[in-house]
């Protein structure tokens, strides 16, 4: 997977420099540039077209029907665009809030159906530490529960550390990565909620966290 999407980001970086120059001159001729939006269909059907990996016909070159000539290849190009740049990790914004507690609202609720959750984990000690203590000190719940899991010593959530970051997050040196139990009895309050509450206790100097939806 991570060979595919170097791959597809070379052949993003290749085709976007020369269509910014193109848009520069501003002096292309429609058949060229006809030809090079084939060229593109054909490379990003390699990676879209999840099936045959094959383009689509497009119709032969007509200067006196541009339209008819540029309009199937145009609309591929859209579809495969918008599947390169779909978000499949969506960030969920934490709010520090007192106390130890942070919240990240639900915006997009699509992100609860079949995404894996994870949390960025970042402290000033050892991440060996790190990665031992934080699964029995941290409680995860719906915002409308959290209290009551905190002030009942309730279990939250449960997060288990893994072992390499998610390909499809920020890598952050020194940092550790905890995946949420979607398999927890109260995951399914989150359903229903309006947001993640994240309460820590312990130690942990200059604690920063980040947590990530990604889609399955």
């Amino acid at each position: 997977a991570e060979i595919q999407d170097f791959l597809l980001l070379q052949t993003v970086n290749r085709w976007q420099v020369l269509l910014a120059h193109w848009a520069d001159s501003g002096n292309v001729h429609p058949e060229d540039f006809y030809r090079t939006l084939l060229q593109m269909a054909g490379e990003f059907a390699t990676f879209t077209e999840t099936t045959t990996r094959r383009p689509n016909t497009y119709p032969a070159y007509r200067h006196d029907d541009l339209q008819r000539s540029f309009a199937p290849v145009v609309a591929d190009l859209r579809r495969s665009l918008s599947a390169v740049i779909e978000q499949t990790a969506v960030p969920v914004p934490l709010q520090e809030r007192r106390h130890g507690l942070r919240v990240g609202p639900i915006v997009d609720r699509s992100i609860l159906r079949g995404s894996n959750f994870v949390l960025t984990v970042q402290a000033d000690m050892p991440t060996e530490n790190l990665r031992r203590l934080f699964p029995s000190q941290v409680k995860i719940a719906a915002v409308e529960h959290i209290r009551e899991h905190v002030m009942s010593q309730l279990p939250g959530i449960a997060v288990r550390p893994l072992a390499v970051a998610p390909r499809q997050i920020p890598f952050y040196a020194g940092a550790t990565y905890f995946e949420l139990d979607r398999n927890s009895p109260h995951w399914q309050q989150m359903q229903s909620s309006g947001g993640f509450a994240v309460h820590v206790s312990g130690e942990y100097p200059n604690l920063r966290i980040e947590l990530w939806a990604i889609r399955g």
